[in-house]
């Protein structure tokens, strides 16, 4: 019989079907049955039903048995966990819940429900983070980070749990957003491909550079997936490379050698060629920038994709477009 006081009851009314995803901290063993990530770091808990999906408008049971060492050479259950629901197809998260095991009395977790409140409150947490990578230099911009000093000083408000809580309290877009929520979407740009893919099974980005004398083609960074999205592989089941340019000078063509590809591992919020290396010869990180910044065109504000980083000591920027089409 399973142990009582290690299961939690999750209800998912968030709109869409759902899987339980828990963070997983340095020397902590992972839960029985999960599904567990490439990079260790998370886990997709099994369901009392045998599943992982909770099918919206269900409720299902987790159980929560991570463990880590105590001093004495043993080991003690983990009485705190952080468990992200996430749309079952792209694992995006749907709400960050911090669960508690009570202390007082038999130990059990409170049942927890995730709403379509709580989904919205987490599509503008994305939002948020998109909009001050694109306006980095924007009031609202400098308010956060205002907000994250003060909070980094211990500062708080009354009625509110923190400085970053109550800026967000303040704001007319973002009111129904926790720092939380923020962290959580920073962590899922961080551990999941897949958003630089745009949620789609292919997309190609074009990179430009500098030889010292003119801009160059680069080459093209390309996201392939490969299946379903699944945790448990390298890139979360796409195939990344990077492929050279088959011309570099010639920027009014996109051509590229792909005898010449390397393949790329996601790590850390960076396309790297070698993770083990201190300075990998190929490292491309994906950002937000409005679009204006591409075309020239003032009225193209559209925050997009973007992608920063060095090839080969060649510094290089570009999104999923060739030059020829801004």
């Amino acid at each position: 019989m399973a142990d009582q006081s290690k299961l939690c009851t999750i209800t998912n009314n968030s709109g869409q079907d759902a899987v339980v995803i828990s963070t997983v901290a340095g020397g902590e063993t992972t839960s029985q049955g999960a599904i567990v990530s490439f990079n260790q770091q998370l886990e997709i808990l099994k369901t009392s039903s045998g599943n992982t999906v909770i099918k919206n408008g269900s409720s299902d049971t987790v159980t929560l048995d991570q463990a880590f060492p105590t001093d004495t050479g043993g080991t003690q259950y983990a009485f705190a966990y952080d468990l992200i629901i996430s749309d079952s197809n792209w694992l995006y998260p749907l709400a960050q819940l911090s669960v508690m095991q009570s202390i007082i009395g038999p130990p059990w977790f409170d049942p927890q429900t995730v709403n379509a409140t709580d989904a919205a409150a987490m599509s503008h947490a994305f939002n948020f983070y998109q909009t001050i990578a694109a306006y980095p230099a924007s009031e609202l911009t400098q308010g956060y980070i205002n907000a994250l000093e003060a909070q980094d000083n211990g500062s708080t408000q009354s009625g509110v749990g923190n400085a970053v809580d109550a800026f967000f309290q303040g704001t007319s877009t973002y009111k129904d957003v926790t720092f939380m929520d923020v962290l959580t979407a920073e962590k899922y740009y961080n551990d999941f491909p897949c958003v630089w893919a745009q949620y789609k099974d292919s997309i190609t980005y074009y990179l430009y550079g500098s030889d010292g004398t003119m801009v160059i083609f680069v080459g093209v960074l390309s996201l392939n997936k490969s299946g379903a999205v699944d945790i448990t592989k390298p890139n979360g089941g796409y195939t990344c490379a990077f492929a050279p340019a088959v011309n570099p000078s010639d920027t009014s063509k996109a051509d590229v050698d792909t005898s010449k590809a390397v393949n790329l591992t996601y790590n850390n919020g960076d396309f790297v060629d070698d993770i083990n290396a201190s300075t990998p010869k190929i490292a491309l990180k994906g950002n937000f920038q409005l679009k204006r910044v591409f075309t020239g065109n003032p009225n193209d504000i559209a925050i997009i994709s973007a992608f920063k980083g060095l090839v080969n000591d060649i510094a290089c920027t570009g999104i999923d477009v060739p030059a020829s089409q801004y």
